[in-house]
């Protein structure tokens, strides 16, 4: 028995009982995939407590670029890290060729899934949802009970999940990394897992149907397979530097457009650069979801230079999606307010800052969520009181 499995062996869920809970992993029990493997629902008996719980079963699947290294991290990650906006690890199995990660199932599915939906998903709960992940942040990288720190390197939409109660859970820590904690105030990490351009020859891309996007082009973004192809001397292992999301990772010196600075209206005016890039491959291209989740990564890499764009020209509000209306006494439509979108532009445009001293702290970021989400509820009180007294009004 290996160090790793003596000391997580308290977490060993056999197989067959996994088998059991996801009816064998039958294709109907899969509610996502992505780049660690399959994803399925299924209910597994707690030996403690003698009852049936919701879980998650993920299973490893190596043809997606992850393997051992991410299958440990994420165990040594969940079982050390405790936090009420970090998903919870039930146990794993690594038997019979399989490796398989149990996660707590979270009812609300994955935060990508909800955005488009100002119905369920209202302003108030977005912004708690972005302050329960920044406390997450917070606490994974400054916990001082640590003796380490832990940056994520994935954070996005489809890794939050959200509860019963739409309480937001960071998952997806299998491509974090470790790090001594009297180093956390001084680390520069540039080992990246995003995508700076793309290349993909039988995807057609057609600009996203979004207000945000209002019809911009992507053209811009994209690379040529050959110069790809040429600057990783054919996707030589050497260039091979982890794996993440839908596929692996290179690393490669391409000139590509500065996506950082942003002249005139037109993206195609950005200037050119030549510099180290990381670059993500799909694994598989019959892989459906893992072409969404190409799709949705490529649509918001010039988010940040838009956003910036619209700020200092004092058009914020054109970001805002349509359906989170202003609050009105008569609708109580739980869009924001103007004092809570004021405070939430300002902290994430600081945040958007090309140079990282220019940027705040994660405290400072929690403290401006907070101010921006109490004058969010103090409004919608208020506006509640003045419907129920102009109800009574008309009544009496």
């Amino acid at each position: 028995m290996s160090s790793f499995d003596k000391k997580f062996d308290y977490l060993k869920i056999p197989l067959k009982n996994i088998q059991i809970a996801t009816n064998n992993f039958a294709h109907e029990n899969i509610i996502g995939r992505d780049g660690f493997g399959n994803e399925y629902k299924g209910q597994l008996l707690d030996l403690k407590s003698g009852q049936l719980i919701d879980i998650v079963a993920r299973r490893l699947d190596y043809r997606r670029g992850q393997g051992i290294k991410e299958f440990q991290t994420e165990i040594m990650m969940l079982s050390s890290l405790k936090h009420q906006n970090l998903v919870s690890i039930v146990g794993y199995c690594d038997e019979g060729g399989e490796k398989i990660i149990v996660n707590k199932f979270e009812a609300n599915g994955r935060l990508d899934q909800c955005l488009h939906d100002p119905v369920t998903l209202t302003w108030t709960q977005r912004l708690r949802i972005c302050l329960g992940i920044a406390r997450a942040l917070s606490y994974i990288h400054y916990d001082k009970e640590r003796s380490f720190s832990v940056i994520h390197r994935d954070v996005k939409c489809s890794k939050i999940l959200l509860d019963d109660k739409w309480e937001p859970k960071l998952s997806g820590v299998e491509l974090s990394t470790m790090q001594p904690a009297t180093q956390r105030l001084g680390l520069v990490f540039d080992d990246a897992c995003g995508t700076l351009g793309y290349e993909y020859s039988r995807l057609a891309l057609k600009p996203t149907s979004t207000n945000l996007w209002k019809g911009k082009d992507l053209e811009h973004l994209r690379i040529g397979f050959d110069t790809i192809k040429k600057a990783k001397e054919n996707f030589n292992k050497k260039y091979w530097i982890g794996s993440g999301g839908y596929g692996e990772v290179y690393t490669a010196e391409l000139e590509h457009f500065d996506s950082s600075v942003m002249k005139g209206e037109k993206e195609s005016q950005l200037p050119k650069k030549r510099s180290t890039v990381a670059i993500k491959c799909i694994t598989i291209k019959e892989d459906t979801q893992g072409e969404q989740g190409f799709i949705a990564e490529i649509e918001t890499l010039s988010l940040a230079p838009i956003v910036r764009q619209h700020y200092e020209k004092g058009t914020i509000k054109e970001l805002v999606d349509p359906a989170l209306n202003e609050e009105s006494t008569f609708t109580l439509s739980k869009g924001p307010n103007q004092d809570s979108l004021k405070i939430f532009s300002v902290i994430g445009y600081k945040c958007l800052a090309e140079k990282q001293v220019h940027r705040p702290s994660i405290q400072i970021v929690i403290k401006e969520l907070e101010k921006a989400l109490k004058f969010q509820v103090i409004k919608s009180d208020f506006s509640q009181c003045k419907l129920f007294s102009l109800f009574e009004f008309y009544v009496s």
